[in-house]
């Protein structure tokens, strides 16, 4: 049903946006809901959809590979 028909119905309704369109947007961008999960990775991921003091909760290092901590202190 498209948006029009739901208007004239006086359903509540909204745009649907395919991902490429939300990524899109200036306020997802603003917001930085979506970032690499670590400095040299290649994708992006959605974070949390919080803040703490003004920053987007997270952490943008990499995973450790299997071993690659052992020993450390």
């Amino acid at each position: 049903m498209s948006g029009a028909r739901l208007d004239k119905l006086g359903v509540p309704n909204g745009p649907l946006n395919s991902v490429p369109d939300v990524m899109a947007l200036m306020q997802v961008a603003a917001l930085a809901m979506f970032s690499k999960p670590f400095a040299d990775s290649p994708v992006l991921v959605h974070g949390l959809p919080v803040s703490f003091d003004g920053q987007r909760a997270g952490d943008d290092s990499r995973a450790p590979g299997i071993g690659e901590h052992n020993g450390a202190a």
